[in-house]
């Protein structure tokens, strides 16, 4: 399961879509994670899978990780997902650029 989690994440971000040869060259893509200690979805990714996709993706992204329930994490929250043009807001939001995944 962790396997399909990963490679459609990595896909949907364009984690995948370059060749060995241009993500040598390239700087790393920065993925915007979005938590709280009171969503249980949140904690089952932090759990489950967060450890194995920095291993698998640590050359390539720059992690990025906010509880939006510590003090102005809420603002870079709202800004992040306004400047994404989300039209839903909620954790657990994963965004990349101008893609964000809830």
């Amino acid at each position: 399961m962790f396997k399909k989690v990963v490679v459609g994440l990595a896909i949907g971000l364009g984690i995948l879509s370059a060749s060995p040869a241009q993500a040598a060259g390239a700087s790393k893509i920065d993925v915007v994670l979005f938590t709280a200690p009171y969503c249980g979805h949140c904690q089952r990714l932090k759990r489950e899978y967060l450890q194995e996709f920095k291993e698998t993706f640590s050359k390539r992204v720059n992690l990025i990780e906010y509880d939006i329930t510590q003090p102005g994490n809420n603002i870079i929250f709202n800004d992040t997902l306004d400047e994404a043009g989300a039209e839903m807001k909620g954790v657990t939001a994963l965004v990349v650029g101008k893609r964000v995944l809830m």
